[in-house]
């Protein structure tokens, strides 16, 4: 796979993040107040997460291939810390 290939497929990846943390903020004005309050602190941790891979790949046009290989990992390691958490909030929100 070539970097813009993966550059394009972290971007939709991304995208995905966003769109799955929209479906968390339609359930927020279904939630009861606990819910609603636990629903917010996942929607903030996933939001930081988002925007910690958004600034990464802005920096995309000016990486080396050194710094691209570190920024792969570090995209990667931040989808698997999504995962975790969307899994978390998805499985308290049921």
């Amino acid at each position: 796979m070539t970097d813009k290939n993966y550059f394009q497929k972290l971007t939709d990846q991304l995208n995905q993040w966003n769109d799955e943390i929209g479906k968390l903020k339609i359930k927020v004005g279904k939630a009861g107040a606990e819910s609603k309050i636990a629903l917010l602190n996942q929607i903030d941790e996933l939001s930081a997460i988002t925007k910690s891979a958004q600034d990464m790949l802005k920096q995309y046009p000016e990486t080396g291939e050194q710094a691209w290989d570190k920024m792969k990992t570090r995209f990667e390691n931040g989808w698997m810390e999504f995962k975790d958490a969307f899994s978390k909030a998805s499985e308290k929100n049921k």
